[in-house]
């Protein structure tokens, strides 16, 4: 299989190294305009350098785009008449709708793609969304490829996508921020040892989870808490501190941000 690659920044490298063994990469091109990343990512994965975009085959089976979605124009401007073939766009661009990809690139075999940097370690999210023009085979294809850094999830509209996008594509700075604020919460350890214990009750917290898949969030926090005791003075601090109201606040700042870079992306330079 002929691929390209396009922008080989920390969630490329992520995603492509995850898939190495599953996806042969010998006959994939890589190109940056630094050349340094795609040069590194090609070599870890045994493929070719493009060192400008001349370089390209100009029929490739996919080409996998990674940019800022502000930088997106130009790059489907540069892609023009490039390809002979009618290959299948994979883009992992945030807040760049299906219809912008199909206009941009001229074509309706667009994969949207938005993992977690979780697919590192194969314990990642990746939500699909795709264009018509991309047959069943081509999904269960891609579908297998990006099972194997972890879990997919289809999407039907692009409402849904952008949506689980904030839960799924920002969750774990989300679960790391909360972290950093439960290890803040006792001065008698030095940072590094108040993190390592917070990290531990999250692993540990995790493994209760998964290993009882019959029991819902609320019964297992009321398996920790008892009534009149200290957890439940700290859950109901949170509670008249309007913690869940601040959160979907965040979520909420979220999604018009995400509006604000899709509406510049959709108006163009």
């Amino acid at each position: 299989m002929k691929g390209i690659v396009l922008g080989c920044g920390n969630m490329s490298q992520a995603m492509i190294q995850g898939m190495k063994g599953v996806v042969d990469f010998k006959q994939t091109s890589f190109y940056t305009p630094s050349k340094t990343r795609a040069k590194d990512l090609a070599q870890t994965v045994g493929g070719l350098l493009a060192e400008e975009l001349d370089d390209l085959p100009s029929d490739p089976d996919f080409v996998f785009i990674n940019c800022k979605p502000q930088q997106f124009n130009q790059l489907a401007h540069d892609l023009k008449g490039r390809f002979t073939s009618n290959p299948l766009y994979i883009s992992i661009l945030a807040a760049t709708p299906r219809s912008v990809h199909e206009t941009l690139l001229n074509s309706d075999r667009i994969l949207r793609v938005m993992p977690n940097m979780p697919v590192r370690y194969k314990k990642g999210i990746s939500l699909l969304l795709s264009s018509k023009g991309v047959s069943e085979i081509e999904k269960k294809q891609w579908a297998e490829y990006l099972g194997s850094l972890g879990m997919i999830k289809w999407t039907q509209t692009e409402e849904e996508f952008n949506r689980l996008m904030l839960l799924c594509g920002s969750g774990p700075a989300f679960m790391y921020q909360w972290l950093k604020w439960l290890s803040q919460m006792s001065d008698d350890l030095d940072m590094n040892q108040r993190e390592e214990l917070a990290i531990a009750v999250m692993e540990g917290s995790l493994m209760a989870l998964k290993s009882a898949p019959e029991k819902s969030l609320e019964t297992l926090i009321g398996e920790v808490t008892s009534k009149g005791g200290v957890t439940a003075a700290v859950l109901d601090g949170w509670k008249m501190s309007g913690v869940e109201d601040s959160l979907k606040k965040g979520f909420v700042q979220g999604e018009k941000r995400t509006n604000e870079i899709q509406d510049l992306v959709v108006k163009g330079p």
